[in-house]
């Protein structure tokens, strides 16, 4: 139990620095999600909905995979993606040059801290990036703050209480060859579930970051929660 604790904080402190998803995470991390969260992410996307004219912010946008997506789906909305990673945001706008979606960006940028002036997006989102979040409550605040009053929020993360039959089923999307079926195994367990967090914590986050309006709920068969709020 100790050795599994220590294991999962140092990964975590690994996975809280830049250096660390710029030369090794990343690079993984977007080889690996388009076959395994393909399924996710369009979910996600269809429950973004944004109005016309809409501002979405995405914090730790990644490759870019949904802030793409809402952008193709949603010509008239403008899609801002930030992620404090360098070779995230490269990788997110290989893509949108080529296909020449000019209503989406991507800045590298930090949750703690965001260069963005109050009340300047209408929609916020995030999916599996809170959890990386060094003082997520800070981070949630900072949401509060560049939203506009009534603005709304959709967070997708890892729920580190899933259950094994849920774990397996996303894990095996992971898998190309089965000889690298353990350390994919090992990678879905390690960096992106047991970092996960639980339903309840998300919900005391989201309260004592000043949210009123609070719905978390678990994705059924995926080890996943969406958490939906309203400034």
């Amino acid at each position: 139990m100790q050795a599994d604790h220590m294991q999962k904080s140092t990964l975590q402190k690994l996975a809280n620095k830049t250096v660390f998803w710029d030369v090794l995470l990343g690079p993984i991390y977007n080889r690996l999600s388009p076959r395994a969260l393909s399924e996710i992410y369009v979910l996600f996307a269809d429950k973004v909905r944004p109005g016309e004219y809409s501002r979405v912010l995405d914090v730790g946008s990644g490759p870019g995979d949904v802030c793409l997506m809402l952008a193709e789906k949603h010509p008239s909305a403008s899609i801002t993606g930030v992620d404090f990673s360098r070779t995230e945001v490269r990788a997110a706008e290989r893509p949108r040059r080529k296909k020449d979606i000019e209503n989406c960006r991507f800045l590298q940028g930090n949750a703690m801290g965001l260069s963005f002036a109050d009340a300047t997006f209408d929609i916020f989102i995030s999916l599996a990036s809170i959890k990386h979040w060094p003082d997520k409550v800070l981070g949630l605040k900072e949401i509060m703050r560049v939203l506009v009053p009534g603005g709304r929020s959709l967070v997708l993360e890892a729920n580190s209480e899933c259950t094994e039959d849920e774990f397996a089923r996303f894990a095996s999307k992971y898998y190309f060859w089965w000889v690298y079926k353990r350390l994919f195994n090992w990678y879905a367990r390690i960096v992106t579930v047991k970092q996960g967090i639980p339903p309840s914590e998300a919900e005391t986050m989201a309260r004592a970051a000043g949210f009123a309006e609070i719905e978390v709920n678990k994705q059924q068969g995926w080890p996943f929660w969406i958490m939906s709020l309203r400034k």
